[in-house]
């Protein structure tokens, strides 16, 4: 929200430009402006088979063997730490094609690898050649055939062990939810049009907002709710009780002069005193 400029110059304070984009979001968002709300759930295919694209994202587990009985350093931040392109990811970005998508997003980890027989589980999560869950597991599937048998790789895998191994390996259906598509691709029958009201106003500066604008620095709902509509009102009642803004203290870390930005004038600080 809002412009740069001011930043620099406001560290810690709620910069105009931001005011301002504030005070017109209100002014478009009064009298119980409505927005569409999307259902949390995961997406379901074979209910929605047009729903199959290279926006979902798929798991899969990948057992593997290492041949001197351990990962070494090197091998564990290629496949867990590295994300740049010499890693496990960035190869994975480079080499797998994903269905309406140019530039995949894969991320990867290491399960169970301390262990004397020298075994590890390799997680990885992403986008599939053709939509869907079979798709993606035949891609990680020869994927990690070849990995396992390259030798001139960060890491030493037992290859005929490691390429038993893989006989286990299983992936999991989508975890993307509906509201993590494009507004425009969600099924009308998982979404429902809500007042924004407080409610929304308080979720996009949580969201959004620069930490200036944000309680306790700088108090943005207006005096007069966006909708007094009873199920809107509830709502934003609801997130005041929740911990909006009931106290400075009421946090694990509350705000202070050791967060690098200055507090408002008389703001009370957290003590016993």
């Amino acid at each position: 929200m809002g412009n740069d400029p001011d930043k620099d110059q406001c560290p810690g304070m709620c910069p105009a430009s931001c005011q301002k984009d504030i005070e017109d979001l209100i002014a478009a968002c009064d009298e119980c402006a409505l927005t569409d709300v999307v259902c949390d759930a995961t997406v379901d295919t074979d209910l929605y088979p047009s729903l199959v694209s290279g926006d979902l994202s798929f798991e899969y587990r990948a057992p593997v063997v290492m041949a001197g009985g351990d990962m070494d350093d090197d091998c564990y931040e290629y496949l867990d730490e590295n994300e740049d392109e010499e890693g496990l990811e960035g190869q994975l970005e480079d080499d797998m094609q994903c269905l309406d998508r140019d530039e995949p997003d894969f991320d990867c980890w290491v399960e169970d690898d301390e262990n004397s027989e020298g075994t590890a589980t390799i997680g990885c999560r992403g986008c599939s050649p053709d939509g869907t869950q079979a798709g993606f597991e035949f891609a990680m599937e020869e994927y990690f055939q070849s990995l396992v048998t390259d030798t001139g790789g960060p890491c030493s895998f037992d290859a005929s062990a490691s390429l038993a191994a893989l006989g286990g390996a299983y992936g999991s259906p989508t975890t993307t939810k509906y509201s993590d598509l494009d507004g425009e691709l969600v099924p009308d029958d998982m979404k429902v049009r809500f007042p924004f009201g407080d409610s929304g106003l308080n979720d996009l500066m949580n969201l959004w907002g620069p930490d200036g604008c944000k309680y306790p620095y700088y108090g943005y709902l207006p005096d007069a709710p966006l909708c007094a509509e009873c199920s809107s009102t509830y709502e934003a009642r609801k997130d005041v009780l929740e911990g909006i803004w009931d106290g400075p203290c009421n946090s694990d870390d509350p705000p202070g002069d050791y967060d690098g930005a200055p507090l408002p004038d008389n703001y009370p600080g957290c003590g016993c005193d």
